[in-house]
């Protein structure tokens, strides 16, 4: 069963599916895309769609200099990714 969650990314809030049992770890992932993307936009990067690429970049570079130990974490950093990425070109759409 999933829910319902909203969330805010640059200043836009979006309603997406969360699965029961997954708001932390999604909420956790949330700050951690936010962190980046106001990294982003300090050091002038403009434009909402470059920034969460750039972001999502930088997060998935982050998650692959990893040791192989956390090879199964980085795929399900890189699932959550792509999900959201879904999530977002969705939302998009319907705005």
């Amino acid at each position: 069963m999933s829910k319902i969650i909203e969330i805010n990314v640059l200043g836009r809030d979006f309603q997406i599916n969360c699965p029961d049992g997954e708001e932390e770890s999604l909420m956790q992932s949330v700050n951690h895309l936010n962190q980046k993307v106001n990294q982003l936009k300090e050091s002038g990067v403009v434009g909402f769609d470059r920034i969460l690429l750039m972001a999502s970049l930088n997060i998935i570079n982050e998650s692959s200099n990893q040791t192989p130990d956390n090879l199964i974490q980085l795929k399900l950093v890189q699932e959550k990714l792509n999900n959201f990425d879904k999530i977002l070109d969705q939302a998009l759409s319907q705005h």
